[in-house]
């Protein structure tokens, strides 16, 4: 088996993933910080995503750094949990947060509020709320992702196989919209019962032991 990677969510650290040893962590929070904006993420500053040539496992946040970068993946196995198209809502996509309330946050977390951090551990259902080390640039980095990086349907080329997971409870990314990305990218759906990061502990106890 060649590298296979998992691209993390946003303000989840990597220690929290029921992660198997030999999957390689890129931090989606660190990774944002790092490229400094939206238009800045292309091929000199995904080396790390580019690397991976076997299975690329990418969840909520990372799942929309892997669709805007899409062309230049070069894994022959994509996993896509908990994905959009747009976090946000918008025309195509009204079941999306509405850009206000990342505003919200945004401000919160510049005022050292710890409630909006709080509030989304609770609704990924964590059963712990995760101590990291994430400064507030990174942090509202990844909200300015999120509420700016809209994907524009396309038909994708490339990766031999993708496949599409969603929590059918999930509080964060609406169920309907993970089935929406898997229509797009004609990739295999998999409904997970559960919230946003149950599918991740399917993926990683069942799936990867039968496939």
């Amino acid at each position: 088996m060649g590298q296979c990677g998992f691209l993390t969510g946003w303000a989840i650290p990597p220690s929290h993933y029921p992660l198997p040893l030999h999957f390689k962590v890129i931090d989606s929070t660190e990774l944002i910080f790092a490229t400094g904006g939206l238009n800045e993420i292309n091929a000199s500053n995904i080396s790390a995503i580019q690397s991976i040539e076997d299975t690329l496992v990418c969840f909520s946040l990372g799942s929309l750094i892997a669709l805007h970068c899409f062309p230049l993946l070069r894994c022959k196995k994509l996993i896509l949990v908990a994905p959009t198209l747009s976090f946000c809502s918008t025309t195509q996509n009204r079941l999306g947060t509405p850009s206000k309330i990342l505003t919200s946050m945004i401000r919160e977390i510049r005022s050292g509020n710890q409630s909006t951090l709080i509030h989304f551990y609770e609704n990924c259902a964590l059963k712990s709320i995760p101590a990291h080390e994430y400064s507030t640039d990174m942090l509202i980095g990844g909200l300015h992702f999120l509420q700016n990086c809209q994907i524009e349907p396309f038909i994708p080329s490339e990766i031999p196989e993708i496949v599409v997971f969603h929590g059918e409870q999930d509080r964060i990314i609406p169920f309907e919209s993970g089935h929406k990305v898997a229509e797009m990218l004609n990739a295999r759906f998999i409904a997970v019962p559960g919230g946003h990061i149950a599918p991740l502990t399917e993926l990683f106890t069942s799936y990867f032991t039968e496939n």
